[in-house]
């Protein structure tokens, strides 16, 4: 022990007091802090200066103290009285009233105390519940410390914890280990995880490791960073191009996580939505059908599903050059559907509901994100992709031609755009009738009536406007 006391009640210790004179009170005026046993003096070339029992004395303060222990606490003591200068900070501190005693113990001027324990061998759990409980019952802070040595053999990613380990994992939810002959720093075990189906086995989540000079300890026993910030795993130094790989996974799984948000909303808005009613109006419950229903890859730049905005595409674009080819083609002459009319703002062009549904329904900071120079990767398509790639699904059909030139092909710039012909020969046979008098009179029949720059449903008596 490093520590006794004088039969006169001063505490004795052998870095205050001369070596001639301990002694001569060796072994008469020299008693043990916890059992009063007298004690002796020991020390020599090979030896520290300390006390100890009898050898049939059976008390735990003579227990041998191995090197790590050693040098653990006085590292431990000099964080804590650089820390808390003004405070009153010593080792092997004997308290009288629970009879046990602390490895680190510090009084703050306010007469709060905390101790540290720095554990480097098993310990009985019942023996730690005991001290911890002792320290409890006295009203002082506590902070246990393990040595490193005792996960020597243990990973930390993946490990089995002992009782007493986990006794004091549930009280802190830490577990601090030291290396104070290796690298003299802190390693912090944060996040804790049972490893399911095992009671003792643990995986380790995240990890810290600080040196001491970087750490604040404070009154209440709990661990911060220096500037009173909460631990957290320190970031590794990556490199550029580990940097980008980083940003470029970060956003994907941020895209993701907004792609999964939107089809929740887009399925909880789907029945009662305004758009979904303009198509069953006029084309019943079909919007299962392939020519409303296909999913294109990047369609979350679309805030509604994608039969809603396909079967309104199909029918204010398509079913008008239909119905414009039906009546009024004469063969030389044929109705093309140009997208780039369909979306950009011309004057000459300006029968276009389709244009509103963009407007209020695509996502305008994402749409402006899409396709930047210089990038190579893109987070999603641009609106005039999905509605070319939306065009070529139906072509594969059998529903339009791609008469696009090689040279005007769809492009990411977003300049060139596209066109299509409506075939009338295979326009949805099984949908809407089998032959050419039968397909005019339904189209008619679900007519649209455009007046004065808006859309009217021509089937009331009375033109309502559409809701879009």
């Amino acid at each position: 022990m490093r520590q006794c006391v004088h039969g006169e009640g001063f505490s004795v210790d052998p870095q205050t007091h001369s070596p001639e004179l301990l002694r001569t009170w060796s072994g008469k005026q020299l008693f043990c802090q916890q059992c009063g046993a007298k004690v002796i003096f020991r020390h020599g070339q090979l030896v520290t200066p300390h006390f100890a029992h009898v050898a049939s004395s059976c008390c735990d303060a003579g227990e041998p103290e191995t090197a790590e222990h050693k040098a653990g606490k006085q590292l431990l003591v000099e964080w804590v009285r650089e820390l808390y200068p003004a405070n009153h900070t010593r080792q092997e501190a004997y308290l009288e009233e629970i009879g046990q005693r602390a490895d680190v113990l510090t009084i703050f001027p306010n007469g709060q105390r905390l101790c540290i324990e720095y554990q480097c061998s098993r310990i009985e759990d019942k023996a730690l519940r005991k001290r911890i409980e002792g320290y409890d019952q006295a009203q002082i802070a506590q902070i246990w410390i393990i040595g490193k040595s005792v996960f020597a053999s243990r990973s930390v990613n993946r490990f089995r914890l002992q009782a007493w380990e986990k006794t004091i994992w549930e009280r802190q939810r830490l577990l601090c280990l030291l290396d104070p002959l290796g690298r003299k720093r802190l390693d912090v075990l944060l996040d804790l995880a049972a490893v399911a189906g095992a009671k003792t086995l643990f995986s380790c989540k995240r990890r810290a490791e600080w040196e001491l000079s970087r750490l604040k300890l404070t009154p209440e026993a709990q661990l911060l960073q220096a500037d009173d910030a909460p631990l957290a795993a320190e970031k590794k130094r990556q490199s550029p191009q580990a940097q980008k790989t980083s940003r470029r996974r970060a956003t994907r799984g941020k895209a993701a996580l907004a792609h999964k948000k939107t089809e929740r909303e887009r399925e909880r808005e789907f029945l009662a939505h305004p758009l979904r009613k303009f198509a069953l109006a006029r084309v019943g419950d079909y919007l299962s059908h392939p020519l409303f229903n296909q999913k294109l890859e990047g369609d979350q730049l679309f805030a509604i599903d994608h039969r809603l905005w396909q079967s309104y595409l199909f029918l204010t674009e398509i079913h008008k050059v239909y119905q414009r080819k039906a009546v009024f083609a004469t063969g030389t002459e044929i109705p093309r559907l140009f997208i780039k009319h369909i979306l950009t703002k011309d004057d000459r062009f300006f029968e276009r509901p389709f244009r509103s549904v963009v407007t209020r329904y695509v996502d305008q900071r994402l749409a402006q994100t899409i396709r930047r120079p210089n990038e190579r990767e893109s987070p999603g398509k641009a609106v005039h992709e999905l509605v070319y790639e939306y065009f070529c699904r139906l072509e594969a059909l059998g529903f339009l031609r791609n008469t696009t030139p090689d040279k005007e092909r769809i492009s990411a710039s977003g300049m060139l755009y596209g066109r299509f012909d409506v075939l009338f020969d295979r326009f949805c046979p099984d949908l809407f009738g089998h032959t050419e008098r039968e397909l005019v009179a339904f189209f008619r029949q679900h007519d649209l009536c455009y007046l004065n720059g808006r859309w009217f449903d021509k089937k009331q008596t009375r033109k309502t406007p559409l809701d879009v």
